[in-house]
C-alpha cells in the first residue's frame, strides 16, 4: 500500500517538473539607477524599473520579475537573464518672457533618457535606450507676477513629485509624465525588436533546440544567433533524435530517446539567425540537420 503511494507521489514529481522549470522567469529587471538631476524622490529608480516592467507585461509576451537591488552582485548575477537600468535625463524646463510683479508667458519642455542593459549569465548582450522629448506649446499666463494654471500644475508636480505617485491620473497628465510615459514606450517597443523570440510561452532552459544548417568540414553553421542570445565562445551539446518511446501499459506517444553526438564551439554570431562554430567532440559523427542546445 505505501509503496503504491510512495510511488504515485514520485510519479507526480515527476509530472510536475516540466512545469516548475517552465514557470520561471524569463527576465529578472533591478532597479534602475538615477543619474538625472531629479533627486528629490527617494526610490525614484525602483518606480521607474516597475513601470518599465508594467509596460512589458501588457504585450503578454514577457515574463518579468522584479529586484530591488541595483547591481547583479551574487550567484543571480551569474545566472539568467537579468535588466539594468539608468535613468540619465528627467527634467522640466520652462522658457519664456516674465515681468517680474506685471505678467508674461511661460512655456515647458520635458526631456527624459532612460537606457537599459540585458545581461545573460552575468555578460552583457545588448543596450538599448529609451528617448522623449515633450513641449507644452499652450500659454501659461501669469497676471501680477502670479502663476497661471500651466505654470501652477507644472511647477507643482517637479517639485512635489516625492508626493507623486507616478501612476497616478495627475501625474500621467502633467507634461512630465506624458514624456516618462512615452520614454517608456519607446523602450519597451525597442526591446520587443531586439528580443522578438522571447515569448512568454518559451523559456530559455536548455529543452529547447537548434539546428545545425551546414556543415564544411570541422566547422558546421546553427539556425540561431543574437536573438537567442547565442555568444561567441559557448559551447553547445548536439544530439540526434533516436527511438521512439510509448508507454508500456497506455500506449500512448511519449517521446524519442536522444543519441549524444558530440559538442561544438561558437566562433562567430553572424546574425540573429546564424552563427559559425567548431566541432570539439564528436568528428565525422555531427552532421547536418542534427539538434543543438545549451
Amino acid at each position: 500500500m505505501f509503496d503504491g503511494l510512495i510511488k504515485k507521489i514520485f510519479l507526480m514529481l515527476f509530472l510536475l517538473i516540466p512545469f516548475i522549470l517552465f514557470s520561471e522567469k524569463q527576465f529578472e529587471v533591478h532597479s534602475f539607477k538615477n543619474r538625472s538631476n531629479f533627486k528629490d524622490r527617494a526610490q525614484f529608480g525602483a518606480d521607474v524599473a516597475e513601470l518599465f516592467i508594467t509596460e512589458l507585461r501588457n504585450s503578454g509576451r514577457y515574463e518579468m520579475t522584479f529586484n530591488k537591488n541595483m547591481d547583479l552582485g551574487g550567484p543571480s548575477g551569474r545566472d539568467g537573464y537579468h535588466i539594468t537600468g539608468i535613468i540619465k535625463k528627467f527634467s522640466l524646463a520652462s522658457y519664456g518672457l516674465i515681468f517680474p510683479a506685471k505678467g508674461g508667458y511661460v512655456h515647458y519642455a520635458s526631456k527624459v533618457i532612460i537606457e537599459i542593459t540585458v545581461f545573460s549569465n552575468g555578460e552583457k548582450v545588448r543596450t538599448i535606450t529609451g528617448n522623449s522629448e515633450l513641449r507644452d506649446n499652450s500659454l501659461g499666463i501669469t497676471i501680477l507676477g502670479g502663476p497661471g494654471t500651466s505654470v501652477e500644475v507644472e511647477s507643482l508636480v517637479y517639485k512635489e513629485l516625492q508626493k507623486v505617485p507616478l501612476g497616478s491620473k495627475k501625474f500621467k497628465k502633467s507634461l512630465l509624465g506624458r514624456s516618462l510615459y512615452a520614454c517608456l514606450q519607446d523602450l519597451s517597443e525597442k526591446f520587443k525588436k531586439e528580443f522578438t523570440q522571447v515569448k512568454k510561452e518559451k523559456s530559455f532552459i536548455s529543452t529547447e533546440y537548434f539546428l545545425i544548417a551546414d556543415r564544411e568540414k570541422n566547422t558546421v553553421y546553427i539556425n540561431s544567433g543574437s536573438s537567442d542570445f547565442i555568444k561567441a565562445g559557448e559551447i553547445l551539446q548536439v544530439f540526434r533524435i533516436g527511438k521512439r518511446l510509448d508507454d508500456p501499459k497506455t500506449k500512448k506517444f511519449l517521446g524519442y530517446r536522444e543519441e549524444y553526438l558530440g559538442k561544438i564551439k561558437v566562433i562567430m554570431v553572424l546574425s540573429e539567425l546564424l552563427s559559425k562554430a567548431e566541432i570539439i567532440e564528436g568528428g565525422k559523427r555531427i552532421k547536418k540537420g542534427d539538434r543543438v542546445r545549451r
